[in-house]
């Protein structure tokens, strides 16, 4: 198989799972508009007794719709811990009880009212790992990680050695196959190469490289419905 079908490959992977580590919200707002024409699921859910939407609570959405499942592998804005529950804020269900306000406004406002948000922006792959483990969400998305299987496109993501080994290690205990593995500065590409390769050396992962600047060009070379039907 040539290397335009290994990407291809790879490319089609967003018709099982997409992992994040940016904490802010530019994937759920993605995610929303890829709801419109297809089942996204996250794991959370409403809870009849506090009428908020929790992880873990309801019955999620159907395997039998098929859905794009997203993780936060670093947390995000819109989710906040609350007496070991994690909840996320919503446009209709948040603690303030807010429905009038864009997103972001309703973010801010309850994380003024003393709720904090559940991310990690800093820290060594070491500590960032540490706090994955101890909590529940977090552990679960990581796990997710780790049980993928063929095919993975990682765009946008470093995977520097000092900060997000966390993320190597995670892959190479999965069943991935193959990465299709996007670079933006290409005028570091052979740096960038070598490090990857060199990631991932000693197993039988097969890493493809893709030019990051021209992703959603790639993208245009594949049937949408594809992706999303």
């Amino acid at each position: 198989m040539d290397q335009d079908n290994d990407l291809k490959t790879t490319f089609r992977l967003f018709q099982e799972k997409v992992f994040t580590t940016n904490y802010d919200l530019l994937a759920y707002w993605a995610l929303n508009k890829v709801n419109k024409v297809r089942a996204v699921g996250d794991s959370f859910g409403y809870d009849k007794d506090s009428e908020m939407i929790i992880f873990g609570a309801g019955p999620g959405v159907s395997s039998d719709k098929n859905p794009v499942r997203l993780y936060y592998l670093h947390g995000s804005l819109h989710l906040y811990m609350d007496k070991g529950e994690i909840i996320k804020i919503t446009t209709k269900r948040n603690p303030i009880g807010r429905t009038d306000l864009p997103l972001l406004d309703r973010i801010t406002e309850t994380y003024e009212s003393g709720y904090f948000p559940l991310y990690i922006s800093e820290g060594t792959w070491k500590q960032k790992l540490n706090k994955i483990l101890n909590n529940k969400y977090l552990s679960f998305c990581y796990s997710a990680l780790m049980k993928t299987s063929k095919a993975l496109t990682i765009y946008g993501q470093s995977l520097d050695k000092e900060s997000d080994k966390h993320i190597i290690d995670a892959i190479k205990k999965s069943d991935i196959q193959k990465i299709a593995y996007g670079i933006y500065d290409v005028s570091n590409k052979e740096r960038i190469i070598h490090e990857l390769i060199g990631n991932f050396q000693g197993t039988s992962i097969q890493v493809n490289f893709f030019d990051a600047r021209s992703f959603f060009e790639s993208l245009k070379n594949i049937e949408m419905e594809e992706l999303f039907e």
